[in-house]
């Protein structure tokens, strides 16, 4: 793909090398793709959208993580149990 962009918008052949080494500088060192501002940004919208996929209180936002982790349909179903709030929100996961 991105030789095809050289080849139809870059006619420079020293600005498509520079592409493609700074290409493959970030794909061998993944860890330099994000600043720490942008890396926290993506954990806390993480965060938020398995905080509203599953409730408000850290006891449900941990069992609904760990759910997929979970083998046994027995285990699952005293999830359930545990109290209305627990069966409300992690039902749609737990019956998937």
């Amino acid at each position: 793909m991105l030789s095809e962009a050289c080849e139809n918008y870059v006619t420079d052949e020293g600005k498509a090398h520079s592409l493609y080494t700074e290409l493959r500088s970030s794909q061998s060192n993944p860890e330099t793709m994000y600043s720490q501002e942008e890396k926290r940004i993506i954990t806390m919208q993480k965060r938020s959208k398995r905080m509203i996929q599953f409730g408000h209180n850290d006891l449900t936002l941990v069992l609904g993580i760990s759910t997929k982790f979970i083998g046994e349909d027995q285990t699952l179903v005293k999830l359930l149990a545990l109290s209305k709030d627990c069966h409300h929100i992690l039902a749609p996961e737990v019956y998937k």
